[in-house]
């Protein structure tokens, strides 16, 4: 994989990243075992929010990144956001990934407003949110926890499932500095289960 935001040991941050990677549009992509760190924005952006043109992704898998610590998935070495998810965004699935030590969400679904971008998107999904680390290190046993949430579903989201029947369909969330999963009142149709 690749290290996007640290050095070429994945150790640390170099610093000059906003985002780390920002998916404006397209469909059928993957983003796989990849070190996204250290970017001062976000690891992930997914949909254009504020920025331009709106275009429509589809179909994109984020899995077995570490997103928020060092190649050893071990120390923090934040983004902003882990992953945020803006706007027009169809299937997109996020699993088993460790998601932790960043300075805001882990995942967030919907608003997005920090520095450059504002804006209050809705996002209709679906989005699969599953067997993902949220708050520990990537042995799932040592905390190591996001700033604010572990997943924030913001404004009026639908479509999104955290966790699923399967048992290894269930996400672990802890020791995130507010709440472990917190929904907007303006959010319906989405589902927590098995985690």
């Amino acid at each position: 994989g690749n290290y996007i935001g640290t050095n070429t040991t994945g150790s640390s941050t170099i610093g000059v990243s906003e985002v780390g990677i920002y998916v404006f549009t397209g469909t059928l992509n993957q983003i796989l075992s990849n070190v996204i760190s250290g970017n001062t924005m976000a690891g992930i952006v997914v949909g254009t929010g504020g920025r331009g043109v709106q275009q429509t992704i589809s179909n994109l898998v984020i899995e077995n990144n570490i997103i928020g610590l060092d190649a050893q998935g071990i120390n923090s070495v934040p983004n902003g956001f882990g992953i945020s998810i803006v706007k027009n965004c169809d299937n997109t699935t996020i699993n088993s990934n460790t998601i932790s030590g960043n300075n805001y969400a882990g995942i967030q679904i919907g608003t997005f407003f920090i520095n450059s971008f504002s804006d209050n998107p809705a996002v209709q999904g679906p989005t699969f949110i599953s067997n993902n680390l949220l708050g520990t290190q990537s042995n799932g046993k040592i905390k190591s926890g996001n700033g604010t949430f572990g997943i924030v579903i913001n404004e009026a989201t639908t479509g999104t499932l955290v966790g699923g029947v399967m048992t290894t369909n269930g996400n672990t969330i802890v020791d995130n500095g507010i709440d472990g999963i917190s929904i907007s009142s303006y959010a319906s149709e989405n589902t927590v289960q098995g985690n």
